[in-house]
């Protein structure tokens, strides 16, 4: 088996184009929270850490436009207008249900440590969960991300808040299972609950035939 050259889950790039595993921090947007044909209102997110989970090939070459035809018309076959990202909340509010609190006043149970639960969640068992190693050299806390929660939010309005927000990138392979587990929650299969089994009467068994010996009529 090869050695993977790979000595670190983060690393840190110059910034030029966004990349998949990208950690934001303290990243703020808007999304609609009502709308009606009279009005329409807007809800403000702020999150503390959030992942950029787009796939690199089309955040690469999602801008770029092809080469020009014969016209002179220049075609973008690969156009990316919005990024899918996804909140890491720091684990000790994931761990209190607390994590969707700020953003949506709500909580959740606890995560079990004495049931194992929550060992079950950082060895990444738990398929609803992924958990980010923290890493101080990179600042980079004890993350947890929600695959129930997600974004998509506009490339270009990322692009303007992106030098402020970027920390780091977590690296090859790991961003990679990230990326994986991410759509292997989202394309897992509901299947409804089987019928209940009602208890089953026993058909009676028929009577047994007439085994009697024919009786010969008296003259």
């Amino acid at each position: 088996m090869l050695k993977s050259k790979i000595q670190s889950e983060y690393e840190k790039h110059a910034g030029e184009r966004i990349c998949q595993g990208d950690i934001l921090r303290d990243f703020e947007f808007e999304v609609i929270e009502k709308s009606t044909d009279q009005s329409r209102s807007y809800k403000r997110i702020l999150l503390q850490y959030g992942v950029i989970v787009s796939q690199d090939c089309d955040l690469k070459y999602g801008q770029q436009p092809s080469k020009p035809t014969a016209s002179g018309s220049i075609l973008h076959h690969q156009y990316l207008p919005t990024l899918l990202l996804l909140p890491a909340f720091p684990s000790d509010f994931v761990k209190s249900g607390q994590h969707l609190k700020d953003l949506f006043s709500i909580e959740q149970s606890p995560i079990s440590k004495s049931k194992g639960d929550w060992e079950t969640l950082l060895q990444q068992k738990d398929e609803r969960y992924h958990y980010i190693a923290p890493n101080a050299d990179f600042q980079v806390p004890s993350l947890i991300v929600d695959f129930k929660l997600y974004f998509g939010v506009y490339k270009d309005y990322v692009l303007s808040k992106y030098k402020q927000c970027y920390l780091v990138t977590i690296n090859e392979l790991y961003r990679e299972l990230l990326s994986q587990r991410f759509s292997n929650y989202l394309s897992r299969i509901g299947l409804p609950d089987p019928p209940e089994s009602k208890a089953s009467v026993p058909t009676p068994a028929p009577p047994p035939p007439d085994i009697s010996p024919a009786m010969t009529p008296q003259s």
